[in-house]
């Protein structure tokens, strides 16, 4: 069975816009972030946080302030990630954050990106990107008509980014975190070797996303150890992360998310093993 999954993936990789798109009865995805990072909006001032949220506060009428993030830009030529500190200057605008009230959704924004981050909770159930993309590109909407509105600039997107968080509890599989070769495909650390007893297991991968001209981007896929924080049970967090530059065409944002959820979706179905995705319900991959 795994090696037919693997080979209907192969062949669906073949076409990188023909769909990747699993379902999951009960997939472990807790988050999922969809960004684009444009150029600074130059007339952008600490007073249009407040005016945007008056466009949005009955669907998220909490907001809070953050520190703003850098929008890394992914080009063609291979460089490892790196650890990067910025002083930030006193007149730095901040990131704002606006929150639904059942704390689902989440609102993004500073003046050069727009996010929209679904969140589950115990309310609420993954409702598949079809719907989660277009939620972000309806949010997204309204922020370019208030930047036309208020006159703010024009929004030359650079970059797109699609995240998945998933936190893989660890009892559904085990009592520790040495369960991970019953998750992952890759974890079968030292189960030959009689002297070692395998205790945890962490990945750090990264992969050019190719398409039919040539390179699209690149999939960041991280795979770590954590407690959860409401009850300090032993999960992992496999975190995948697909960033690039659209084309600049129309359609250019839509295109490269269609690439980046096949990547997503493609690395997750051939990290993790059958046995899990059986648990989690698996439909169709």
């Amino acid at each position: 069975m795994r090696s037919l999954i693997l080979c209907a993936l192969k062949l669906k990789l073949r076409n990188a816009l023909k769909k990747v798109r699993p379902t999951f009865e009960r997939p472990p995805l807790v988050e999922q972030a969809i960004t684009v990072i444009f150029e600074q909006l130059p007339d952008f001032s600490i007073g249009d946080f407040g005016l945007f949220w008056t466009k949005i506060q009955s669907e998220f009428p909490y907001s809070e302030a953050q520190t703003p993030i850098d929008g890394k830009i992914e080009g063609e030529a291979f460089r490892p990630q790196q650890f990067q500190l910025r002083l930030l200057q006193a007149s730095t605008l901040p990131r704002c954050f606006y929150r639904s009230d059942n704390g689902s959704e989440l609102v993004q924004l500073q003046p050069n990106r727009f996010s929209f981050n679904w969140l589950g909770t115990d309310d609420t159930h993954y409702p598949r990107s079809e719907a989660t993309m277009a939620r972000f590109h309806a949010l997204f909407a309204r922020f370019k008509e208030f930047v036309a509105e208020r006159d703010l600039g024009t929004i030359k997107i650079t970059q797109c980014e699609l995240v998945n968080v998933n936190i893989i509890a660890v009892a559904d599989f085990g009592e520790s975190f040495a369960v991970a070769p019953l998750i992952f495909e890759a974890a079968n650390f030292g189960r030959r070797v009689e002297f070692l007893q395998p205790e945890s297991y962490m990945s750090n991968t990264q992969q050019a996303i190719m398409g039919s001209d040539g390179f699209v981007g690149r999939l960041y896929a991280e795979i770590s150890p954590v407690t959860k924080i409401e009850d300090g049970a032993p999960a992992y967090r496999f975190e995948i992360t697909a960033r690039g530059a659209p084309a600049e065409d129309n359609n250019g944002v839509q295109t490269f998310f269609d690439y980046a959820r096949n990547a997503l979706n493609g690395s997750f179905l051939a990290t993790t093993t059958e046995h899990a995705q059986k648990l989690w319900g698996l439909k169709n991959g």
